[in-house]
């Protein structure tokens, strides 16, 4: 059997891990001989949420166990998978050694790490690494991107590119059912306490909204301590298993962004997590958001007014705005569910094992 190695960043524990990988491990392992080796461990992700620290010599660990991994054991008719990069923050030297011995690899990207070199606050890091990620993604034999802005970049450097949004289960929201008889109208974000800063954007478009209404409440998961304080809501505790349920309480999912490089090049995941569980959405208007937009009846804001005229448009005309949430569950079925691109990760593996063997016999 085929053996396919997956070089992730995190465990399952780790969002971005468990959404472009892990989730799809049972389905490849019914063809493929899959084995995965996480650069972090669990213990790091919870240090990460718990907004500690890790030593040094752990940090030194993961590297050096990255490192032997990537030396014992890929074998050159295996088909490597990398998530971002092999070595955080080090040349593309370990790219190259796969390069060198043969194996194929695919790299996957969700978000724009390149900027995280590129556009370092730290001149040692844009001098030495800012060519970095062009350099992954030239040796790279395919690259998967999650979002337009990562298609646009990555073409520069490697044609082989396929655009797979970050994708959901749809079988996790498939007992999910919305009360018609709710007493509120909640208002409803999910993310992750380095990302909750960007509902600072809204303060004031959330103030004047609740303001307005006394039937408001506003359940943002995964919010900071400090964030929360701020906007004056009571933070709510993230927990995969009541997810489904935390998310089918929204009247309306809201994704406010800073429109900067890094997070143009994000998967708009948070709005595919509303959608499938047929929710309306207002987001900022970058272009992934604007892209899984596709009915085109969820609204877009970027300014305060716009964002309190579209609390209040989704507010007056709640049964109107319930019928777009399911035409977008519809759609994420389509596009963005784990049964629709499964299949198209597995093409893009049997074309690499068909061009090696094709190799072999010539």
């Amino acid at each position: 059997m085929q053996r396919i190695i997956f070089f992730t960043k995190y465990t399952s524990k780790g969002p971005s891990s468990r959404y472009r990988t892990y989730q799809y491990l049972d389905d490849f392992k019914k063809e493929y001989s899959c084995l995965v080796f996480p650069f972090f461990d669990d213990e790091y992700i919870d240090r990460l949420y718990a907004g500690c620290s890790v030593s040094f010599l752990k940090i030194l660990y993961y590297y050096l166990r990255r490192i032997w991994y990537l030396l014992s054991k890929p074998q050159k008719k295996d088909i490597v998978f990398v998530e971002y990069e092999l070595i955080p923050y080090f040349f593309a030297w370990a790219e190259f050694y796969l390069k060198l011995r043969g194996i194929k690899y695919i790299v996957d990207y969700d978000d724009a790490i390149f900027h995280n070199y590129d556009e370092s606050n730290n001149a040692l890091v844009r001098f030495f690494l800012k060519s970095k990620i062009p350099k992954v993604m030239r040796l790279a034999n395919h690259v998967i991107t999650g979002s337009p802005y990562l298609t646009t970049f990555t073409t520069k450097y490697n044609k082989q590119v396929t655009e797979i949004p970050t994708s959901v289960p749809m079988k996790k929201y498939e007992r999910v059912e919305h009360s018609d008889a709710k007493n509120s109208f909640v208002v409803g974000w999910i993310g992750t306490r380095s990302t909750s800063n960007n509902l600072l954007l809204i303060k004031d478009a959330l103030k004047e909204f609740s303001n307005r209404h006394s039937d408001v409440v506003f359940q943002f998961v995964g919010i900071d301590d400090r964030t929360a304080k701020i906007l004056g809501v009571v933070p709510v505790k993230w927990e995969e298993e009541i997810e489904a349920r935390l998310l089918s309480s929204f009247s309306v999912g809201i994704m406010p962004l800073v429109d900067n490089d890094f997070n143009k090049g994000k998967c708009g995941f948070k709005l595919i997590q509303y959608m499938a569980c047929g929710l309306p959405t207002i987001s900022t208007p970058l272009e992934a958001n604007l892209k899984i937009n596709r009915n085109k009846n969820n609204l877009h804001a970027t300014t305060n007014q716009e964002w309190f005229n579209a609390f209040e448009q989704v507010y007056n005309n709640q049964s109107d705005f319930a019928k777009i949430g399911e035409s977008n569950r519809k759609d994420i079925a389509n596009y963005y569910s784990v049964e629709a691109n499964a299949p198209i990760y597995k093409i893009i593996f049997r074309n690499l094992i068909t061009i090696e063997n094709c190799e072999k016999n010539d």
